[in-house]
């Protein structure tokens, strides 16, 4: 009779075990939201487009962390998957020069992104250099953040 009741002791302390081991995997971690560089730009980003870059090194070898094509949809990787962003927001009028500080908003299901840049110089008659902050927030609430370097022009 104690063996029988050892073994059914054994048999529910196991399971408890696992119940409660269970439970704490079913408690969600979230993920940090991380952006990583784009590593295959879009066919939509083409001819007058904005390209965003940790630092300077990174733009020069073309690690981009933001693109952003002429009609307002602009693509970052956030925790290595693509996503495309819509423009929802801007402090600029279309098709003017981008000699100025600008402040930009795109989103789509999953994220929000401000884009705040401080105009640096210009190149050329149609480029433009950028340093400036990105910000991604989740639905959650959650943000991440990260310093640019950057140009538009055609």
């Amino acid at each position: 009779m104690t063996r029988k009741r050892n073994t059914i002791y054994l048999i529910l302390m196991a399971c408890l075990f696992s119940c409660n081991t269970q439970g704490k995997r079913e408690v969600s971690v979230k993920d940090e939201l991380t952006i990583n560089d784009i590593v295959d730009l879009p066919e939509e980003i083409e001819g007058c487009s904005c390209y965003l870059s940790r630092n300077d090194s990174s733009f020069n070898q073309q690690k981009h962390i933001f693109a952003l094509s002429d009609d307002s949809v602009a693509y970052v990787m956030i925790n290595n998957k693509l996503n495309r962003v819509k423009m929802v927001y801007t402090n600029h009028h279309p098709f003017t020069f981008k000699n100025h500080d600008i402040l930009e908003k795109y989103a789509n299901d999953n994220y929000t992104i401000t884009v705040n840049a401080q105009f640096e110089d210009s190149t050329s008659f149609e480029s433009w250099n950028f340093k400036g902050k990105i910000t991604i927030e989740d639905k959650t609430g959650d943000k991440a953040n990260v310093d640019f370097v950057g140009a538009c022009g055609c």
